[in-house]
């Protein structure tokens, strides 16, 4: 369990990344008060900003990412550096603060996976039914289609879907 698991590449579920967010939080927390007690507030909230923004990697990983191709993953690679010199200047050893980097980037991901699940609003439209399409190209989402005005029963379903429509056209 103490290797460094990438969650950019590996697909957790919801329930896997908790049960392994449970599993990192102590380890954190220890690193998360040495952490607040050797850096300043400032570069603190910067090192958490990083760390949640971009994947784990091991003082390995970048050695060997800069000898065969720096060019192609040059922006993370100057941030994992980055990160691992404020790491090693607060005097964190290496295990320590993979946990550490790992457990805040699947909590921010977690974050994130959780505002997906927001339901969208129903779709409305002329059948004695709500459309809810899972497409996500249907624009016609906030304007109600109105039947033509020889259609006598598609007025009847319009005025059972939309009561409130009916009152205003009557007076």
């Amino acid at each position: 369990m103490d290797t460094i698991v990438n969650p950019t590449t590996v697909h957790l579920t919801m329930k896997m990344m908790n049960r392994r967010i449970t599993y990192l939080k102590e380890y954190a927390e220890e690193v998360d008060i040495v952490l607040k007690n050797k850096l300043d507030p400032k570069k603190f909230k910067h090192l958490i900003n990083l760390v949640r923004r971009y994947r784990p990697w091991s003082s390995e990983g970048i050695k060997v990412i800069e000898d065969c191709n720096p060019s192609t993953h040059r922006k993370p690679l100057v941030v994992a550096k980055e990160i691992v010199s404020i790491y090693e200047d607060a005097g964190i050893e290496e295990k320590a603060w993979a946990k550490h980097w790992e457990y805040h980037r699947l909590v921010q991901q977690s974050l994130r996976d959780s505002y997906k699940h927001i339901a969208k609003p129903p779709r409305q439209d002329n059948k004695t039914y709500l459309n809810k399409s899972p497409q996500p190209f249907a624009d016609n989402r906030n304007k109600i289609r109105y039947p033509r005005k020889v259609r006598k029963t598609a007025w009847k379903r319009f005025y059972r879907l939309f009561p409130h429509l009916q009152e205003k056209e009557t007076k």
